[in-house]
């Protein structure tokens, strides 16, 4: 198959989610070819979600829009309207397993504690963190362990990091609109859930 656009787009375009996690209010993002504007949940009624776009209003001066710029939203209710159809979703998802390297603010000894990138529902690669590792050794929140200990990197080394699938149950969202008959069909314009983000590529 030929990708088509930007490869985050069309990975985020296939989150898997939590059956309680859109609700009214919540953000979304909607993915264009390579661009991405950000969205507001105003409608669940059954098995279809409806989303608005939202206003994004650049914070940095003399720079318009793209990746180096900040953005600030708020609800637009004239903006484009797109509606998703939910489906039930069990399959697997990758876990990935990483060696994360720290040294003591104070003492200068080393600690690799082993972290957990969890990537189960939504559309983040951001390490998750949800094996809580600072509780392993001793705090009770991440804030505590970095005020004792920086961060250096992952460990660079064979092992450092691997992979393993799970089983994941949980809700995709496919594109929809009506027909001419009133019948919900598939089609029209992507989006992920649980985050807004503002994109332009200017190769376009």
């Amino acid at each position: 198959m030929k990708l088509r656009g930007s490869l985050q787009n069309r990975i985020s375009e296939n989150g898997v989610y939590p059956e309680d996690m859109i609700v009214l209010g919540i953000g979304a993002t909607i993915t264009m070819y390579t661009d991405r504007h950000a969205a507001t949940v105003v409608g669940v009624d059954g098995n279809i979600v409806t989303i608005q776009q939202d206003k994004a209003i650049g914070l940095k001066k003399n720079i318009e829009y793209g990746e180096h710029q900040d953005y600030r939203y708020e609800r637009d209710f004239h903006g484009a309207v797109h509606h998703f159809r939910a489906k039930k979703y069990t399959g697997y998802k990758h876990v990935y397993m990483v060696s994360l390297s720290f040294t003591n603010r104070t003492t200068g000894a080393k600690k690799v504690v082993v972290d957990i990138d969890r990537v189960e529902f939504g559309n983040s690669t951001r390490y998750n963190e949800t094996n809580e590792f600072w509780k392993e050794v001793g705090y009770n929140t991440r804030e505590d362990f970095n005020k004792d200990y920086k961060y250096n990197g992952l460990v660079e080394e064979d092992g450092a990091k691997w992979m393993m699938e799970v089983p994941v149950t949980g809700v995709t969202y496919e594109p929809v609109h009506k027909n001419v008959h009133g019948r919900w069909v598939k089609g029209g314009q992507s989006a992920y859930f649980g985050s807004r983000d503002e994109y332009y590529d200017y190769s376009f």
